[in-house]
């Protein structure tokens, strides 16, 4: 069974994705999207990998993210100078243009989600939920590796 605190945090989760849903359902883009927007706008030029390790997104589902966000002309991709085998990605003028609406979503769902919560509680918040990502993240790639331990 999945504790109580975990369940919340999963239906937060939802209520995220709902909400996303409902503010791009006019819209050629998949929620999803939206937040490899908001990333890379964030950060140009990072390469794939820090996009999968920021999102927590398997590689596979990144790169297809990735190549239709390329092919709708939000993102384009550079092969490094410093490793020929990696890829930048930099948001276009069209990425630009859509971000700050994207930033304003995210902010007001914040915002909402986070009404009377403390400044004390959300800093808490902040460092708890800072452990169980990491402790998410070394669970994913331990089943990826196979060396998962033993409960």
């Amino acid at each position: 069974m999945i504790s109580p605190s975990i369940g919340s945090i999963l239906y937060i989760s939802r209520c995220f994705n709902n909400y996303q849903r409902q503010l791009t359902a006019d819209k050629t883009l998949h929620p999803s999207q939206y937040r490899v927007i908001s990333a890379v706008c964030r950060k140009p030029g990072c390469n794939q990998e820090e996009l999968i390790s920021s999102s927590g997104i398997d590689k596979t589902t990144m790169t297809h993210r990735l190549n239709a966000l390329e092919d709708n002309g939000y993102i384009r991709r550079e092969v490094s100078r410093e490793d020929a085998r990696c890829r930048l990605v930099f948001p276009t003028e069209k990425a630009n243009a859509i971000y700050p609406s994207i930033h304003e979503q995210y902010e007001y769902f914040t915002d909402r989600v986070m009404e009377n919560v403390s400044a004390e509680d959300q800093e808490a918040l902040m460092r708890i939920t800072a452990i169980l990502r990491q402790n998410a993240k070394t669970l994913i790639e331990e089943i990826s590796e196979g060396t998962r331990r033993k409960r």
